[in-house]
């Protein structure tokens, strides 16, 4: 007897494998602009904020080559803020007038302190959206 789920599984393979090979390109809409949108890109890689414990967790911040005011996107993860995944996002965001942070979560990578899952979560996310005004970039308010 032929397995009922083994198509649905193929689809979702298929599906995952073009999403990741979408996600891995961060070139723009138009083939061959890709360089010169980088190059308005200013990336700033681990930034340091200490939480209330000391904590220190670090931050990459990628922004518009301005001194404008742009809203903000907080991205914290416990799987590695330079990967490409996390990254390539900001290619097609910053372009579009935001600032990217992208910061690993306590414990974890370049972060410092012991990992618990969702316990220093709450505290530590607040800390780095309440902080921004002390972060060394003009931004306005979090998105």
């Amino acid at each position: 007897m032929k397995n009922s789920r083994t198509p649905l599984l193929s689809a979702l393979a298929i599906g995952f494998a073009l999403a990741s090979i979408s996600l891995s390109s961060p070139q723009t809409e138009a083939q061959g602009t890709s360089l010169e949108a980088h190059a308005d890109i200013l990336i700033q890689h681990d930034v340091p904020m200490k939480t209330r414990d000391g904590v220190t967790l670090y931050a990459d911040i990628y922004r518009p080559k301005s001194s404008d005011k742009f809203p903000v996107i907080l991205m914290r993860t416990p799987y590695d803020k330079s990967v490409n995944w996390a990254v390539s996002p900001v290619y097609k965001m910053v372009p579009a007038r935001y600032v990217v942070i992208i910061q690993d979560v306590r414990g974890r990578y370049t972060s410092e302190g012991e990992w618990y899952p969702f316990r220093h979560e709450q505290a530590d996310g607040s800390i780095l959206s309440n902080g921004l005004p002390r972060f060394p970039i003009p931004m306005a308010k979090s998105a």
